[in-house]
């Protein structure tokens, strides 16, 4: 969806909450000491999510040009552990299976016992 489809009834909350936010700051204008604080909160709030968000697209712009420098990793997708030789679960998946040779015992998974 290109532009985002808002209803009628959600824009109607929307401008009574910034008439409501508006207002506060209006009071707190006129020196009213609860209205400062909120009004010092709620400007705190945004300025923290601000930078949050400034930060996030920052990192994400370096990873994204990082990743083709640092092509040399596992790649989207695939596993860090195949081929580790510690991985216990991982072990043997890096060589395909010799279809001539009969498979060890420790390769054929354990059936389960289907009870009818």
């Amino acid at each position: 969806m290109l532009i985002p489809q808002y209803s009628i009834r959600w824009l109607l909350m929307l401008t009574a909450a910034s008439a409501a936010v508006f207002s506060v700051f209006g009071l707190a204008v006129r020196g009213s000491p609860w209205a400062q604080g909120v009004s010092i909160a709620v400007v705190a709030l945004v300025v923290v999510l601000l930078v949050h968000a400034l930060l996030f697209t920052l990192l994400w712009v370096f990873s994204v040009f990082a990743s083709g420098f640092l092509r040399s990793g596992t790649g989207f997708g695939r596993s860090p552990f195949v081929g580790d030789p510690t991985c216990p679960v991982c072990r043997g998946h890096t060589a395909p299976h010799d279809p001539d040779q009969p498979p060890d015992d420790k390769e054929i998974p354990a059936t389960p016992i289907l009870l009818e």
